[in-house]
């Protein structure tokens, strides 16, 4: 007869059983566990959705109606090479009345890089050809 070791903590995760071992071991930056009574608990800082702020500028794609294109963003202190999130945003676009689904009827598709410390460059392609404003929704990082 062999004799195994008793594998009687049971690992949860929200509560939801993940089976059952002899010892845990947690690692990581700032991971924390403690013991209250028979129940163990883990801090794992961080990991949460946090927040994102967006900043909506309208620009003027030009007079003469185009399939692509590209327009810059002005800002200051940004560093080259950094990631833009950059959708475009709902209406109404100036000169072009006053509908908020202009971005449903004239849809682009737009990315974006940090080009220098003061200057975002945005390329856009649509599928049919377009002209004049549009705004745009931008995050940098």
């Amino acid at each position: 007869m062999s004799l195994k070791p008793a594998n009687n903590v049971e690992v949860q995760d929200e509560g939801a059983s993940q089976g059952f071992v002899r010892a845990l071991n947690f690692t990581g930056a700032g991971v924390t566990a403690t013991v209250a009574g028979s129940v163990a608990t883990v801090t794992v800082p961080g990991g949460g959705a946090g927040s994102l702020t967006l900043t909506t500028v309208e620009v003027d794609l030009g007079n003469v109606a185009r399939l692509a294109g590209t327009f810059d963003i002005a800002g200051v202190g940004m560093t080259p090479g950094d990631p833009v999130l950059i959708v475009q945003a709902s209406g109404p676009y100036t000169g072009k009345g006053t509908r908020e689904d202009e971005s449903e009827m004239d849809g682009l598709s737009v990315s974006a890089k940090v080009f220098s410390a003061t200057i975002i460059r945005c390329f856009w392609r649509s599928w049919w050809k377009v002209k004049g404003n549009f705004k745009f929704d931008y995050a940098i990082g």
